[in-house]
C-alpha cells in the first residue's frame, strides 16, 4: 500500500469485490485480532475430509515407458538451422498442444549498451511491440489481439528477447507481426514519450519499495566503476536523457542476423516452418542498417569489500549481504553455486527456519544470484525491525560459517539436489520454456540441448565442494554489506 497502483488496487477489490469501500482497514483490523484458537476452530470446521475435493491429471503411458525412469514425456531435441542472412533457427516440433511459440533473442543489455544510455535495452524492448512501417502500435495491439495471440518483449542483463504464441492456423498472420516488429520498426516520437514516461515511472516507483531500492543499492556498491553497476533497468538520469533516434540507432547495432537465434517450438511442419522464415525474416540484414558496435566491456574481479548504509524512511530496514558469484555461464563452480543458492534460500532453508521461526528475526530473508555471463553476485537478503539488523547480520554470518566449517548434511544436500533437478523438469514442460531454454544458450554460447550435463553437473556435487566454495568465496575480504532504513549507520553495522 506504498504505492498509489497498491492503493487504487486495494480500494477497486474492497468495493467491487467485498462491496466495501473501507474493506482493506477493516481487514487490517480483524487479522490483527485473529488468534491461534481462531485457525484451530477453522481447520477444524472447514479441512474435513466430507467436503474435501481432488483433482490429479496423470499422463497416459506405455508399459515400455513406465518401466523406465520417470514418465513425464520428453520432447525431441532442437534442430539447429540457419536462415540465408545467417540467422541461427532452432526448431522443435511438438504435436501434443495446438500451439506455436517462436522467441527471437538478441545478446543486449549493459554489456551493449554505452556507458550515457543506461536501460536503453529494455527501451527497446518496450518498443519493439509498438509502431513498424507497416502498423501502428494500436493496430499491433488490436491485430495480436485478434489472433488470440501473446506478443511480448523483454530484456534482462543479458538479453532482449521478442515472441509470439499463437494457434497453428493462425501462424503466417503471426509472423506477419513478428517479422513487421524485428524488420521494420519505427519509433514514433509521441510513443517512445510515453514509454520512456513509463520507465522512468516504473524506476521511481520500484525505489519506494525498500526491498527494490536496497538491491539497486547493493548493484551501484558491488560493482562499483563497472557497467553492471547500473541495473538492466537503467537509470533515472540516463533515460531522461534519450532520444528516439538514440534508441533507433541502438536497434540497428541490436536487431542483427549475427546477434540473433530464434527458436520456435510446437505444433508445425520443419520444412514448411523454415520456408516461412526465410520468406519473413531473410531479409533482416538487408533492411536494417549496421549500427556501432558497444566498446568492450571491461572484465569484473573481485568487488572491493565494503559496509555501506543508505538512509531510508520506512519502519522496516532491509540488510542485503553479497559475495562474488561466477556467473550464468555453466562450469564447475556455477553447478556448486546453483546448489549453494538451494542451500540458503526458499522456507524449507536452514537459514530461513534459524532467522525467521526459530529467532524470529525478520519478516523474510533468502538468497539469490544476480547473474551476468561470466561473473555475478551471490547476494543474502533479509527484511526486518530496524533494531534487529545487528543480529540478522550476525545470524547470516552464522549460517556462511556453518556451511564453510560443519558442511552441509546428507539429508539438506540431498533435498536441495532433488528441487533443483525436479524443478528444472517442471519448467520446462512448456514450449515456450524450452524455446527460451534453448535460444538463450545457443545465444550465449551453450550447448542447446544441455539436460544431461546440467544433471551430471547437480548430481556431482558434493558437500565437501560446498564446503570449499564456501570457504574461499564467503570471506570478509569478498564481502559487500548494504543496509537501507531509517536512522543512521551506527544504529546497524557490527564493528568488524
Amino acid at each position: 500500500r506504498k504505492t498509489m497502483s497498491g492503493q487504487a488496487a486495494r480500494l477497486g477489490i474492497g468495493e467491487v469485490v467485498i462491496g466495501d469501500l473501507a474493506y482493506p482497514r477493516t481487514y487490517l483490523k480483524r487479522l490483527s485480532q485473529v488468534t491461534r484458537e481462531d485457525l484451530q476452530a477453522a481447520a477444524q470446521a472447514h479441512l474435513q475430509p466430507t467436503v474435501a475435493s481432488s483433482v490429479r491429471l496423470i499422463p497416459q503411458v506405455s508399459k515400455e515407458r513406465a518401466t523406465k525412469e520417470g514418465t513425464l514425456s520428453k520432447a525431441a531435441p532442437f534442430a539447429e538451422h540457419r536462415l540465408s542472412n545467417g540467422i541461427r533457427v532452432l526448431l522443435q516440433a511438438d504435436k501434443s498442444l495446438p500451439k506455436i511459440h517462436a522467441l527471437a533473442t538478441f545478446r543486449a543489455g549493459p554489456a551493449k549498451e554505452a556507458e550515457d544510455q543506461r536501460g536503453i535495452s529494455t527501451l527497446l524492448s518496450a518498443l519493439l511491440t509498438k509502431d513498424t512501417t507497416q502498423r501502428s502500435a494500436a493496430e499491433v495491439s488490436e491485430t495480436a489481439e485478434s489472433l488470440g495471440a501473446r506478443f511480448s518483449s523483454a530484456s534482462g542483463n543479458n538479453s532482449l528477447l521478442l515472441s509470439l504464441e499463437v494457434f497453428p492456423f493462425d501462424w503466417a498472420a503471426g509472423l506477419d507481426l513478428f517479422s513487421d516488429a524485428l524488420t521494420s520498426l519505427e519509433i514514433h516520437e509521441a510513443t517512445f514519450e510515453r514509454e520512456q514516461a513509463a520507465k522512468i515511472s516504473e524506476l521511481k516507483e520500484a525505489d519506494d519499495e525498500i526491498l527494490d531500492f536496497g538491491f539497486r543499492r547493493f548493484q551501484e556498491t558491488f560493482f562499483e566503476g563497472h557497467p553492471f553497476s547500473t541495473p538492466a533497468d537503467g537509470s533515472i538520469e540516463a533515460l531522461e536523457h534519450l532520444k528516439a533516434e538514440d534508441v533507433a540507432e541502438f536497434g540497428r547495432t541490436i536487431l542483427r542476423p549475427e546477434n540473433c537465434v530464434l527458436a520456435v517450438s510446437g505444433d508445425f511442419e520443419p520444412a514448411d516452418l523454415l520456408t516461412t522464415l526465410e520468406s519473413a525474416l531473410g531479409a533482416l540484414g538487408d533492411s536494417v542498417r549496421p549500427g556501432t558496435e558497444a566498446p568492450a566491456i571491461p572484465t569484473f574481479g573481485t568487488p572491493v569489500a565494503t559496509d555501506v548504509f543508505t538512509h531510508k524512511d520506512r519502519e522496516q530496514a532491509v540488510v542485503l549481504v553479497g559475495y562474488p558469484d561466477p556467473g550464468a555461464k555453466s562450469s564447475d563452480q556455477s553447478a556448486l553455486a546453483r546448489v549453494m543458492n538451494e542451500v540458503f534460500s526458499g522456507m524449507s532453508s536452514r537459514l530461513f527456519e534459524q532467522v525467521r521461526d526459530t529467532l524470529g528475526l525478520a519478516y523474510y530473508v533468502a538468497s539469490t544470484r544476480l547473474l551476468y555471463l561470466d561473473t555475478g553476485s551471490f547476494v543474502f537478503y533479509a527484511g526486518t525491525h530496524p533494531e534487529k539488523v545487528p543480529a540478522v547480520l550476525a545470524a547470516i554470518e552464522a549460517e556462511i560459517t556453518r556451511v564453510a566449517q560443519n558442511g552441509v548434511d546428507a539429508e539438506e544436500l540431498e533435498a536441495c539436489k532433488m528441487r533443483l533437478l525436479a524443478g528444472r523438469t517442471l519448467s520446462l514442460q512448456a514450449i515456450g520454456a524450452r524455446a527460451k531454454h534453448a535460444a538463450l544458450n545457443a545465444l550465449y554460447g551453450e550447448p542447446v540441448d544441455d539436460e544431461a550435463s546440467y544433471v551430471a553437473a547437480i548430481k556431482d556435487v558434493t558437500a565437501e565442494a560446498l564446503t570449499a566454495y564456501a570457504r574461499e568465496h564467503f570471506t570478509p575480504e569478498k564481502r559487500v554489506r548494504v543496509i537501507a532504513g531509517p536512522g543512521t549507520a551506527s544504529d546497524y553495522f557490527i564493528a568488524p
